[in-house]
């Protein structure tokens, strides 16, 4: 019995949502800024809004940042998953796509790109970046790409 439910249940087709929720988490800051914290840079702001999982102020004070300069690739991919977070995912895209390929976060940028795809349903799109890019992700990443790709394919 046991088993059979065990099959049934991981035969299931997980809606865009449950998938956005099981694959979707923030990631950590490799771009932590360090130094003088009395003098704190909008830069270094908006990174201790999203360190402190604070995702709505790190957006507001990313969005602030680009009033003064070009956001650089790091920025850019740390402001589309505060965007992610609080569902303006047409603006997380827009930012994701600005991250340069040769930049380390760009396969990154690509997985939460199609994750923001998934949660709008586009699971075809989703699924074409995914096996695209599939040799490119980081070890780490690997297994959550090909789980996902099982996913999406049931």
């Amino acid at each position: 019995m046991l088993f059979i439910s065990i099959y049934f249940f991981s035969n299931q087709k997980l809606s865009s949502d449950e998938l956005f929720t099981t694959y979707f988490e923030a990631y950590p800051n490799a771009y932590a800024i360090k130094g003088n914290t009395s003098n704190h840079t909008l830069s270094q702001k908006a990174f201790d809004f999203y360190d402190a999982a604070q995702y709505k102020l790190a957006s507001k004070t990313f969005d602030e940042i680009t009033t003064e300069r070009t956001l650089n690739s790091s920025e850019h991919f740390y402001f589309g998953i505060s965007l992610l977070y609080i569902d303006e995912l047409e603006n997380a895209k827009m930012q994701f796509k600005k991250v340069v390929p040769e930049h380390p976060l760009y396969n990154e940028a690509q997985w939460y790109t199609s994750l923001s795809l998934i949660k709008q349903d586009s699971l075809a799109k989703a699924k074409s970046i995914l096996t695209d890019k599939k040799s490119q992700f980081s070890t780490s990443r690997k297994n959550s790409v090909k789980n996902l790709l099982n996913e999406l394919t049931k």
